[in-house]
């Protein structure tokens, strides 16, 4: 069955449910000590999905490693504030907005049209909003309590967040193919008899 032939809002709740997977699976990827011992592997599933998606070009060997290097930027930003602010509203907005608006801009190294101030702010809001659910986890690890963060927390927050970002992302890609017929197949043209 093609991807086409699936109905809109049954395409996008497979994509969240996907990329929902996908941040809940790269939790595994982290340790107690990720906080001083950053993990290189935890954005590389991500960036792959969305590879195999909406970004089928050759740019995405450029795309791909850009998408990887967001993480430890988004994160040492988010680290910086949370020491600056001392809440947990500031860390978890402030890492998302910066998720968010660097994967637009890694997008739009494969599909230039994402390079628009729309697709952009709109990659800050959904990263920011998202992010939000990071601040129990956040909370918890402020307040250690029963001596370790909750990782189920933690899972739940990176599977909200990546579902919310990689959903749009797709949705932003998909809609461009759609705007430009170009960037799917060749032009139709009609005959007149």
């Amino acid at each position: 069955m093609k991807p086409e032939t699936i109905p809109v809002p049954l395409r996008y709740i497979g994509v969240a449910l996907l990329f929902a997977i996908c941040g809940a699976s790269s939790v595994q990827f982290l340790s107690w000590d990720f906080l001083d011992n950053l993990p290189k592997l935890l954005p590389i599933p991500f960036a792959i999905v969305c590879a195999l998606l909406f970004l089928r070009t050759v740019r995405v060997i450029f795309a791909v490693p850009l998408m990887v290097l967001v993480w430890p930027l988004a994160f040492a930003l988010a680290d910086f504030s949370a020491m600056e602010f001392h809440d947990v509203i500031s860390p978890a907005c402030i890492g998302g907005l910066i998720g968010g608006l660097g994967l637009v801009l890694c997008v739009s190294v494969c599909q230039g049209r994402m390079f628009s101030s729309r697709y952009l702010l709109g990659g800050a809001v959904v990263g920011s909003f998202s992010a939000l659910s990071f601040a129990p986890w956040l909370r918890s690890f402020y307040s250690h309590i029963n001596g370790y963060p909750s990782q189920p927390l933690l899972l739940l927050a990176f599977a909200v967040w990546q579902a919310a970002v990689g959903t749009y992302l797709y949705a932003i890609c998909t809609h461009a193919k759609d705007e430009n017929p170009q960037l799917v197949g060749p032009a139709r043209t009609s005959v007149r008899a």
